[in-house]
This record gives structure tokens, sequence and C-alpha cells, in this order.
């Protein structure tokens, strides 16, 4: 090798290391690099050289966008994508969630089939529309508004990892408009309906109701709940795996707190190597079964006391009502239940306080007097000296 062609190979790996940079974690190589104002890390392979190599194919590519506009997509169609998109779904979602958009790619494969990626447009997003409110799903049933939304987040998750790997220059998910969602209306159940659920419950499924309504949690944070988590001196029940990947306390009720104090009285320990779970009668079945129990002796529960349509996760429903009715401010709503956004929390807001908005209205007009008054004294003051 020449000294200008070393010279032009030392440059070039100058260039790379102001782009970005290769990393070794454990035997896998890594590529990071900054693009549009983020992050970008990604695993590449067992190779220092294919890091080097991909770092140089995407630094050159952005280059060409950037100053000549073009833009190189390889081809691959929807179906083969399926094998790179899987691994990071399942890294990056709950299990329950990554086998609901397993389901709902395979029906995207049926629609998009061998499609190229890059060759797809937001009139075949439209298509897809079309031919998804004709189509029957689960039960015969067409699907709805809400449910082609959730396949478009499906779908635009696929362009997005796409154009990540050059596959594809653009997400044309964004040019079409999602359709509306009829917000259903959420159950609101007095104490007095609770404590006529708890009491037509099976005896083992009552501590978990009564906790689950006064607490707000999830069933999987609920059968997730270690004896570490309960902190009864606190008054505190720590939830630490959630939907959010966010940690949050929420305080307990009286009624919680004697729940969970009864409950530890009974407390047998945990098996060697096992979690000691709260509810361990429940949370040491099979997911499946644990799942299937609670949702079955729930709605049983919930028919006899009177409410054929609540569903366990009603409870929850029911938690951050009460806190509305309460006049709870939304944002503290927000944080008990660990909600992603106050957008969702606020579907609670139709439960305010009754006369809440009389109140609100006369309380503006107390500040407006007490303001009008202090005016009024001010202009009325003997002057000074």
């Amino acid at each position: 090798m020449s000294k200008i062609q070393k010279a032009q190979e030392a440059e070039e790996k100058k260039e790379r290391r102001s782009f970005g940079q290769v990393l070794l974690r454990g035997r896998i190589w890594y590529i990071r690099y900054r693009r549009k104002g983020r992050d970008i890390f990604r695993a590449v392979g067992p190779s220092k050289a294919m890091a080097e190599a991909k770092l140089a194919q995407i630094q050159t590519a952005l280059l060409k966008r950037e100053k000549l506009g073009v833009v190189e997509t390889r081809r691959i169609t929807f179906e083969k994508f399926w094998p790179t998109l899987e691994p990071i779904l399942a890294a990056r979602l709950a299990p329950k969630a990554y086998a609901s958009d397993k389901n709902r790619y395979e029906v995207l494969q049926e629609f998009f089939g061998d499609r190229p990626i890059c060759e797809l447009e937001a009139s075949d997003i439209e298509d897809f529309r079309t031919w998804m409110r004709s189509k029957r799903l689960h039960k015969g049933k067409h699907a709805r508004p809400s449910t082609v939304n959730r396949y478009f987040a499906v779908l635009s998750n696929t362009f997005k990892e796409a154009m990540e790997r050059g596959y594809a220059h653009e997400n044309p998910v964004r040019a079409v408009k999602r359709a509306r969602e009829e917000q259903k209306e959420v159950p609101f159940l007095t104490a007095a309906d609770i404590d006529r659920i708890i009491d037509a419950a099976d005896a083992r499924l009552r501590p978990l109701i009564a906790v689950a309504a006064d607490t707000g949690l999830r069933r999987g944070e609920l059968l997730s709940l270690e004896w570490r988590d309960v902190q009864l001196g606190r008054g505190v029940v720590v939830v630490r795996k959630s939907k959010s990947k966010r940690p949050r306390e929420v305080p307990m009720t009286q009624r919680a707190r004697e729940t969970l104090k009864a409950l530890r009285g009974e407390r047998t320990g945990p098996e060697e190597g096992n979690p000691d779970f709260v509810f361990a009668h429940i949370a040491n079945l099979e997911p499946t079964w644990a799942a299937t129990f609670v949702a079955s002796r729930f709605r049983k529960a919930a028919t006899a006391a009177g409410f054929p349509t609540v569903t366990f996760h009603g409870l929850r429903h029911a938690f951050c009502s009460r806190l509305a009715q309460s006049g709870v401010p939304l944002p503290t709503v927000k944080a008990l239940a660990g909600h992603g956004s106050l957008a969702l929390t606020s579907r609670y807001a139709s439960h305010v306080p009754d006369n809440a908005e009389v109140a609100a209205v006369r309380a503006l007009d107390s500040t407006d007097d007490a303001a009008r008054k202090a005016a009024d004294e001010g202009l009325n003051a003997p002057a000074k000296g």
C-alpha cells in the first residue's frame, strides 16, 4: 500500500471516528452514531471489521442523502423483513404486547406479502385500511377503527425500523390520518359496589380484589408483587415492574393495609429459589392459568353482585374514577395509576365531583369580588403626606 493510500485510509478512519464509533459489548460489536439529534446504538456482529464497514456504509448513505439528495434503499419484501423485526419487538415489548404485535404482523403480511417495503406509499396504506374494514377478524366481527389504528401502529414501527436499516426512505403511515376512536364509558363503582363484589367472590380471590380496588394496580403488577414491595410501616406499595417501565409508589388505604397485614400473618414463606410473592397461591401458577383463574373467578363474583359487564381490569378504572370523583387533580391520578400520558388519564375527567362546575364558577366569582374590593380600597385610601 502506497503512502497516499495509507493517508487516505487514515483520513477515512478519522472521519468515521468523528461520525460515530464501534464498541464491544461482551462478544458483540456495536455501532453508535448521531442522526437528527438522536443517538443511534445498534448491534452488528462478532467482528470489529463488520462494525466498521457498517458504520462506513451508513455514513456514506447519509452523506449522499444530505449533500446530493440521493436516497439508497435495499429491496426486501414485507414478509422477509419479519426475521429482522422479530427480535427487536421481543426485546422491547412485554410478552403479552409482543404476542399481540406478532399476530398483527401476520395479518399485515397477508395483505402486503411479497411487496418490497421501499415501494409502499400512502395510497397502499389507505388500501390496507379499506381491506381491514371489510375483513372479518376475531369471532367473525369486522375490524373497528380502534383495531385498524393498532395495526397502523405496528405498520409505522415496521417502517421506522426499515428506514434505520436502509430498506425504506420514508414512513408512508405518517401521511395517513388515523381513524377517530369511540371512547368507551369508564365504569364507576362506589365503595359499596366493590364491597358487594368482594362478598360474592371466592375466598382466595377476595384479598386480590380488595388490594386491586384500593391501589389501582394492574393484574400483572399485583401478581408480580413481592413482600419486599409492601412497606406497611410507610403505608405504601412499591410497584417495580410496570407497563410504563417506571417504578412508582402507591399509598395504601386502611382496607388495603389491613388486607395485606392479614396476608402477611398467613404467609408461609417461598420455596427455595422462588420469589416471595404476596399472592403466591395465584402468582406461582403458570401465567396463562393465573390469568384465567383471576378472570373467570372475578367474572362470576361480579355477575353475582349485579355487575356482569365489569372485568377485573375494571377495578383499576374504578380506582381512577373514584379518585376523580373525590376531586383529586388528574395529574395526581396519572401518577398513582402509572399512566404514560395525561391524555389517557383524562378519560376519568367525566367523573368529577357532584356540582363541581357550579363550585368552580362560584370560586371564580369570589376571586373576582375580592379583586374588585381590593382595587376599590386602593382607590379610596387617603393620600399619604
